[in-house]
Order: structure tokens, then sequence, then C-alpha cells
């Protein structure tokens, strides 16, 4: 279940997404949550080379993606 923080940080999100399909004229509605800047699906390989910009940005050791998930709860 979503928190209501997350669910707020989510309806802002989709604010900004509906702001920016206005300004965007090749903007390709398919009701994507984190789509590229036109719409479309994300480009896994430039996902990838941003998430590990915003890793060194942080000064965290260089890690995967999938490190992230929590580990399960005992």
């Amino acid at each position: 279940m979503l928190g209501k923080k997350m669910i707020e940080r989510l309806r802002a999100h989709y604010d900004r997404q509906l702001y920016e399909i206005k300004l965007e004229k090749n903007w390709k509605n398919l009701d994507l949550i984190f789509p590229s800047t036109t719409g479309t699906p994300q480009n896994l390989p430039n996902l990838y080379r941003r998430f590990l910009d915003l890793v060194e940005r942080a000064g965290l050791p260089r890690i995967r993606f999938h490190d992230l998930r929590q580990p399960p709860l005992p």
C-alpha cells in the first residue's frame, strides 16, 4: 500500500507531466508513468546512464539499478 506522501508525490509528478504535454508539440500520449521527454517508453541504455550519473553525483559507490531493491524482511 502506498503512503500518503508517496501518493502526493505521484500526483505532483502527474501534474508536471500534464504541463509538459501541453508544451511538447510531438508528445505521444501512451499513458506511461515515467515516459521519455516525448511521451514514449524510456530508452533503457539512456535510463541506465542517467541512473549512474545520479549515483555518482550523490557520492555513492557504483551500484546496479537492481541493488536499490530492499532486501526481504526476516
